[in-house]
């Protein structure tokens, strides 16, 4: 599996998490998110439209605004 490749100021391109399980009756999904500056942020993600094991998240403008490593978490209830 490759790792996505995200550029600073990019808007509108689908970020897909897999969470390894089917999440289709989950209530609430979130995707948790640590920039490179240490700071996080929390993306209100939607199941994925074909797979229920992933969840979806349209990146927005200003979401992605540093350079560097950034980690992804999904939380799901």
């Amino acid at each position: 599996m490759s790792t996505p490749v995200h550029k600073v100021g990019e808007e509108g391109k689908v970020f897909d998490l897999d969470c390894g399980t089917d999440i289709s009756a989950s209530t609430s999904r979130t995707m948790r998110v640590t920039k490179p500056d240490g700071s996080t942020v929390n993306w209100t993600a939607v199941v994925h439209p074909t797979d229920n094991n992933k969840i979806r998240y349209t990146i927005q403008s200003g979401d992605w605004d540093l350079p560097g490593d950034w980690y992804v978490f999904a939380q799901v209830v």
